[in-house]
Formats: C-alpha cells, structure tokens, sequence
C-alpha cells in the first residue's frame, strides 16, 4: 500500500503544469470574508485608490440598505453607528470622485419622502439636498463624476409636469449648489428634461458627458424612434450623429461607457440588420458595430459596460452556448469570452475596472454560505490549469493539496529564480528564491485557502497551490 501511494504522489507530482489565462474568483473568497450580500446587487465602482464599493438590494444586520466598500482585505459597511447611511430602499447607482469622495443615490428616501443623494467624505454620510428635479419621490437613475471632478446625477422623473420642457433631469453639484444643465439648442426633442427611460451617464476624458436618450425621433427623416446618445459639453446639449447618422438604436440601450481616447460605445437590448445583438461604437463622427463577429453574442442581452485604461471594452449580460455567463471583452481587434464556468445561475449586472486593470462582476448570481444563497462580487486574475503530459514538468508543486511545506521541482534553467506566493486576494504573502532544481518552501504560518505559486519573468509558470 505504501508503494502504491508513492507511485500515485510521483505519477501527480509528473503532470505538467502550465498556465490558463484567466479565470474568475470571489472577492474576498467564498468564505466569511466576503460579502455574501443578502440581495442583489446593481452597481460596482472605483475609487482612485482601487477600493470597490457595491450597493444594490441587500441589507445590514438591522435591515437597512448600504453601500459595501472592499478595500483589498475585507468587506466592510460604509459608515456604521451614527454615521450609517440607513437607506430605506435600493441604492442604484454610485460614484467616486479624486477627494475622496463616495456618491450614492437611488430610490431611497427621506423622512419627508423626497429623494436624496448621499455623499461619503471618508468619516460621515451626508445629504446633497436641494437639486430641482428631486422634489418628491424619484429614482436617481445614474450619477457621475467628470474629468474636472465635478458630480452629476440624473432623474427618470419629476413632480413640476408644467415646466416638463424647461427643467432638465441633468444637474451638476459645484461643491454648494445644484445648477440644471438645461437644453437651450434648436433640436424639437433633446431637451435634457426629456431623458426619459433607463438613463445612464458616462464621462470622457475630455470633460463631456454622454447620456442614454430614450427619446422620441418620430420628427427625424429617417423615421428613428428609439433609444440614443446624446453629449453635455458643460454648456449645450448635442446628438451624437446628425440626420440619418443618429444611433437609432432599434431596442433599448441599458449602459454606455467611454474609452480614454474619447470614443463612445452603447449596447443595450439593440440588433443589427441580422437581428444579432451588437455594441454600438461612436468614433466622433459616425456610429459602427463594434468587432466583425456578428454571431459572437448569441443570446440575452447586454446590462453593462466599462473600458479600462488599456482602451479594452468589456461588456457582460449574455450567456454563451453551454448556459455559462460571460463577460465579453474587445481588445481592439477580437473578442474574448472571459466565462463565468462556476455560475450557472441568475446574471451578470453590473461590471467595472479600477486603476491598475482589473475586471470585477456581481449581479444576481449567487453561491451558497451558512446555509442560504448569498450574493457576493467577482474579479477576473490569473488562474492556472492542469495539462496532463507524462514528461519533465515546467514546475511541479508536490504535494498540492499542501499541509505544512510543498515541494518544487523546476528544470534546469530555472533555479535562482525569484518565487511569489499569493493569496485569493492578489496579496503577495511569500517571496523567496529557488535553491536548487527541488526547492522546500514552508506553509505553516499561512491560512488554509487558495494560493498561486509564480515564478518572477517566467511566463507560463503560475500553478494554483491549495493549503489545508
């Protein structure tokens, strides 16, 4: 029997080991130290500092909605005690400016039923009252900070109908005051009061803000009446595109985002002429599809999008053949399915990247912790995989699962080479370097948990390391 488990620990430790190119886990692991949120959730965001704040249906021990903030260790509430922000309904929409700032806004109200926004200063929540076009309930569909830093938040309604085409839905916060951003062109229909529908904004890196438009174009020549995109450039209101060269997006645009060089891209519930769905792109002068796949995106539709700073788009919604959701991501020639193998349940609703590229995903997806299902935030990193060639390996990592100490096996070109050990967090926990071409490196200070051993400069290296 003892010879028989040598031959096996010898025939496991013999496959090579070599490098998938993405993969998805649960920030803060499937364990107590994620968010394991009791509702869904609906919008993810950045801050400068690569912090990422979720909100959505999902409540504290007290029952009140709030906004999570994960700062690269754990989950924690935003505000607690006498400085929560204790909001009585959905938060739908957040944003993060370069002072520090943390914007939240939804259906939530006040005690005298009218809505708010809420503005996190790093120590206390804080009403932003007094923007016009909130006086009663209303949903807070978006909000945005521009390149200036300065906040905007738009509205789906508002209680003054006798001024419906002089108020505009757009307003921008200047540290004091709300100031409307009022439509004052000659256009019959883009009036800012009249964003009507699933509103969105997304800033450039310009300072222009781009809006969802689900606006009547009955008026045009071509006879578009439809969702589109229109521009706020601080001081007047544009159409993105003129006569025929309108988006006339045949569907519903549900998100927009914007790329570092300034160009727009909308995507929606919205086919082409082969009635395949499809991401718009605006490259300043005219409206395109975005890749050359038509039958890329093969079902359900598209719910958001976001770039990073790298100029790649990515966008999530869709479920591939095999009932798997996915992210799609366009790197500016081809599109990759970045698939979510381990949930196959509910949808992916909301996705964002912070400063240094990467991608994180939540939505009504869920896992099951304690007990019930719960709902807790993805990120895209670096996962490895498992190629079975009976030859010598790259680096084999034996045994794996691991309890006190591991050993590595490397080939002959390899030792001396710088070693990382790091955590489900991206954390690197260990550093060190190769003895030999058999190395011992001891895990008995680590927690149980998932590891990724890697080798500094050397691609393909990367081996997924379980300590128990």
């Amino acid at each position: 029997m003892k010879k028989e488990l040598i031959l096996l620990t010898f025939i496991l430790c013999s496959i090579r080991i070599s490098a998938q190119t993405h993969g998805w886990v649960i920030v803060g692991d499937t364990g107590s130290n994620a968010l394991n949120a009791n509702g869904y959730i609906s919008c993810l965001r950045s801050d400068q500092n690569g912090n990422i704040y979720a909100c959505g249906n999902f409540t504290n021990a007290s029952g009140k909605y709030y906004v999570a903030k994960w700062d690269g260790q754990s989950w924690t509430e935003l505000g607690s005690g006498s400085n929560a922000l204790n909001a009585n309904n959905n938060i739908v929409a957040l944003a993060a400016d370069k002072s520090g700032n943390v914007y939240a806004a939804g259906i939530y109200t006040d005690a005298s039923d009218n809505s708010y926004i809420a503005r996190w200063d790093g120590n206390s929540w804080h009403y932003m009252t007094g923007i016009q076009a909130m006086q009663g309930p209303t949903t807070i569909k978006d909000i945005a900070v521009d390149a200036a830093d300065k906040f905007y938040a738009c509205a789906d309604t508002m209680i003054d109908m006798i001024t419906w085409f002089s108020r505009g839905f757009l307003e921008k916060w200047d540290g004091v005051n709300w100031e409307l951003a009022p439509y004052t062109g000659s256009h019959p229909n883009l009036t800012c009061a009249y964003l009507w529908g699933p509103l969105k904004l997304a800033p450039d890196a310009f300072g222009n803000m781009y809006a969802i438009s689900d606006t009547d174009y009955s008026w045009n020549p071509c006879n578009f009446n439809s969702s589109n995109v229109i521009k706020w450039n601080g001081t007047e209101w544009t159409q993105l595109g003129t006569g025929c060269n309108v988006l006339g997006a045949y569907g519903q645009l549900a998100d927009l985002c914007t790329d570092p060089a300034g160009n727009v891209y909308a995507a929606g519930t919205i086919k082409n002429s082969l009635n395949h769905l499809y991401i718009a792109k605006w490259n300043g002068s005219a409206w395109g599809e975005l890749g050359n796949d038509p039958l890329f995106f093969t079902s359900s539709d598209f719910t958001s999008l976001c770039s990073d700073a790298s100029g790649n788009i990515y966008a999530s919604g869709p479920w591939d053949e095999l009932n798997h959701l996915y992210v799609a991501k366009f790197n500016g020639t081809t599109w990759e399915k970045l698939s979510f193998r381990d949930f196959q349940n509910g949808s992916i609703g909301t996705i964002c990247t912070d400063p240094g590229g990467t991608l994180y995903a939540a939505g009504d997806f869920s896992n099951y912790y304690n007990g019930k299902d719960v709902y807790n935030v993805a990120k895209y990193v670096g996962l490895t995989g498992i190629k079975e060639e009976r030859n010598i390996p790259v680096v084999d990592v034996c045994p794996n699962p691991a309890d006190e100490d591991v050993t590595i096996r490397v080939e002959k070109y390899l030792p001396g080479s710088v070693y990382l050990l790091i955590d489900s967090f991206g954390r690197t926990v260990r550093t060190g370097v190769l003895s030999g071409l058999v190395s011992v490196i001891d895990l008995k200070s680590l927690a149980t948990g998932l590891y990724f051993f890697s080798l500094v400069n050397q691609p393909g290296s990367t081996v997924k390391l379980v300590k128990r």
